[in-house]
């Protein structure tokens, strides 16, 4: 991975290189630095996709790193003293007295961890790697604040922080009034279910608890991105697109220039700008990496966006610009994504994720069905720290 980024840094700093040179001598890149330029980009564009794939081969590297951790637990065995976590771990594999199960040595209720419908709620230990899977495949999750709730609440969404007035002495302040409402944020179930043939999990080897959760994290957090990017808060948890300000609009239908960028960069107010962050899709986003400055007197031309250098992300308009697969793809009528800082947009998970074992219901094919359930809201109070931008029909 350092030696794809050195690779990269260097090709966009002789990218950077030739358009400060062209700038300051007042003229368009030549033939031969266009040459160069492209051949630097597409450098740029090659250790990108390599990139992504050190990511990936990176995280499975991790699993295997949890996976192995988990073995160790369960070889341990009865010298474990996290009764909950081995309890948790024994429950996955063989069940309760009620379920299908194996000759079990020892088999402990969990104290804090009883399920009311039956099933057990993920240990802390494995809800801290939940929670951790889930951050990794979810962009929004890293950009927002994320809290833990016990159980419904509100919040106060500001549409209006009052006003002040300058007072001299002796007179009085003339009283003002916020506009407050509330959004109530309370919870919506998102759940995961899989079948496991007995044979694995038996198989004592088989790390099957933080592969389950790690399966469970990945595609809860697929889901949820749709949702944190455009749901609609009616059944279902309200996205960035439809909690924030719509900020622009494109000039053109079915196309997107540079001043369609600047006007939704100057869409919020500039107090959000110094934390604000692009999402969008990937198909948008290479979409504005080929937007150019107009040509000046000189000839000379740029590109608004920027490679990142020393791993830090590319940018926009000096704010970092950050792929979601939950935004829709550029299209005429569509909302395509957001500007604005994400750190207002609210991610609420509440209690305890839970993981239900159930040997019946795929019992003639051998294999226990397992269902979890991760339970979440979202609410952007402030929504004037975020805009979107809409494609013309």
């Amino acid at each position: 991975m350092d030696n794809l980024q050195k690779k990269r840094d260097e090709a966009a700093v002789a990218l950077r290189a030739m358009l400060a040179t062209a700038k300051e001598e007042a003229r368009g890149l030549s033939a031969e630095e266009k040459t160069k330029y492209d051949r630097c980009l597409a450098d740029i564009n090659a250790v990108d996709e390599l990139r992504k794939q050190d990511a990936e081969v990176e995280k499975l590297a991790r699993v295997e790193q949890l996976e192995q951790r988990t073995i160790e637990t369960v070889t341990k065995g009865i010298v474990d003293n996290d009764k909950d976590t081995r309890a948790f771990e024994m429950f996955l594999r063989y069940g309760d007295a009620s379920g299908l199960q194996r000759n079990v040595t020892e088999k402990r209720a969990m104290s804090d961890s009883d399920g009311a419908t039956g099933g057990y709620l993920v240990p802390e230990k494995y809800a801290t790697l939940l929670r951790e899977y889930m951050a990794t495949d979810n962009i929004i999750r890293q950009l927002a604040t994320v809290e833990r709730w016990m159980s419904d609440g509100a919040y106060p969404v500001v549409t209006s922080f009052g006003t002040s007035y300058l007072v001299g002495a002796g007179s009085a302040v003339t009283e003002t009034v916020p506009t407050i409402a509330q959004k109530l944020i309370s919870g919506y179930q998102f759940m995961y279910a899989v079948d496991v043939p007995v044979p694995l999990l038996n198989k004592s080897q088989y790390p099957i608890e933080s592969n389950i959760l790690h399966w469970m994290a990945l595609s809860i957090a697929m889901k949820q991105e749709g949702y944190f990017a455009d749901g609609s808060g009616s059944g279902e948890p309200i996205g960035l697109i439809d909690a924030a300000t719509q900020g622009a609009a494109t000039a053109a239908n079915s196309a997107i220039t540079g001043d369609d960028i600047l006007g939704w960069y100057h869409s919020i107010p500039y107090k959000y700008r110094g934390r604000a962050s692009w999402l969008m899709a990937d198909s948008s986003i290479q979409l504005i990496r080929k937007i150019k400055t107009p040509v000046d007197t000189s000839g000379s031309q740029q590109y608004l966006w920027s490679p990142g250098l020393g791993g830090n992300p590319d940018t926009l308009q000096g704010r970092p610009i950050y792929p979601s697969a939950g935004f829709a793809a550029f299209a005429a009528g569509k909302e395509i994504g957001v500007f604005g800082d994400i750190k207002q947009f609210i991610i609420a998970d509440f209690g305890t994720p839970s993981l239900i074992r159930d040997p019946y219901t795929k019992a003639k094919y051998n294999e226990v069905s397992f269902v979890g359930c991760y339970v979440t809201d979202t609410a952007l109070p402030v929504a004037e720290a975020v805009a979107t931008l809409k494609v013309l029909a």
